[in-house]
């Protein structure tokens, strides 16, 4: 059988992590669970534990440099803990902001056709909408093989840049992307550690060495005895050997 490669995109040279503060338009694709794991909602996931349920998303960028890259976010939308509804007040601002964004929506608008814009049917109406993103930079972590974006805010319809990015306009900063700490090296274990060299033990019953006797240079000049024959006398104080006066016959 034919493998036709015509049809396949040519490749694309990775660019690496989109800089900190860049805008792009996105569009939100729901990963809906299977039904093992389905909350409330079928496109809610529930946790392990059964305490909580969540929208997990995927953003693709649609238009520009970065067009193909995508970015995950998952965002509890209830469950039984304080924590949980902390988090699921934060998510429903920001699904606010994107179904006010997607349909062109003031935040500040409170007339009766915003309000009802503002409502879904359910939460897979979110899935394939369209809207611009200020992109965040995740802080990488020693080990990370990648840096991850997020999305660090919702481009609404107030925001000056709104209608450039919905028309698939970009704005990419030259912010720089935080590097990868580097793993520190794991110290080497005992048994690989270099072995010292111990100094011999002395063998039982073996006498100590004696030291080395000094050379023949180095060795303190014995002194003679007092009264030994063949000594000279000691010259007299003040009046060197050689100088002194010589009294009495010299012998044959």
């Amino acid at each position: 059988m034919a493998i036709n490669f015509n049809e396949a995109d040519e490749q694309k040279e990775f660019l690496g992590a989109i800089p900190p503060g860049s805008m792009v338009k996105v569009s939100l694709k729901i990963r809906v669970p299977e039904s093992s794991s389905m909350g409330s909602d079928t496109a809610l996931t529930l946790a392990k534990d059964g305490n909580s349920e969540r929208l997990n998303c995927e953003f693709e960028v649609v238009a520009g440099t970065f067009k193909g890259r995508k970015i995950w976010e998952n965002y509890t939308v209830g469950g039984t803990t304080d924590g949980h509804h902390k988090a699921a007040t934060i998510s429903m601002r920001v699904m606010r902001a994107i179904v006010e964004a997607a349909r062109g929506i003031s935040p500040k608008d409170q007339s009766p056709a915003a309000c009802q814009a503002r409502v879904l049917g359910q939460w897979l109406d979110l899935q394939g909408v369209e809207f611009g993103i200020v992109v965040g930079v995740e802080r990488p972590k020693a080990g990370d093989r990648y840096v991850n974006n997020i999305i660090k805010r919702v481009i609404t319809a107030d925001d000056e840049p709104y209608a450039h990015v919905m028309a698939g306009g970009e704005f990419i900063t030259d912010e720089p992307i935080p590097e990868i700490p580097q793993v520190a090296p794991s110290p080497a274990p005992n048994w690989a550690a270099p072995k010292t060299a111990a100094a011999a033990a002395p063998t039982q019953g073996a006498l100590p060495t004696a030291p080395a006797a000094k050379t023949g240079w180095a060795a303190k000049p014995a002194t003679p005895a007092a009264g030994s024959a063949g000594a000279m006398p000691p010259p007299a104080t003040g009046v060197a050997g050689w100088a002194a006066k010589q009294t009495g016959d010299v012998p044959f």
